[in-house]
């Protein structure tokens, strides 16, 4: 059984793949940037059916600051979005 396992880790040991990240953080593009997967508190302000087509505009309940720093607003609440 111990085999069998050494065997199953073997491949492992000698990995021909480098699990470093050779890419290195950007400069933000705007001073007031929000990045990828920021939530932004928002709410909808009228009802919403799933089943017809068309376009939803929800509101931002409070202000929002920039994802670098935390000290510049990006957005202003309450404001659609």
């Amino acid at each position: 059984m111990q085999s069998q396992k050494q065997s199953f880790l073997a491949p492992a040991h000698v990995s021909k793949f480098d699990d470093y990240l050779h890419s290195t953080r950007t400069a933000a593009v705007s001073k007031y940037e929000i990045k990828a997967g920021w939530e932004i508190p928002a709410v909808f302000d009228e009802a919403l059916n799933s089943d017809l087509p068309g376009k939803i505009r929800p509101l931002a309940m409070s202000n929002v600051y920039d994802a670098a720093r935390h000290s510049r607003m990006a957005l202003f609440g309450p404001n659609r979005l």
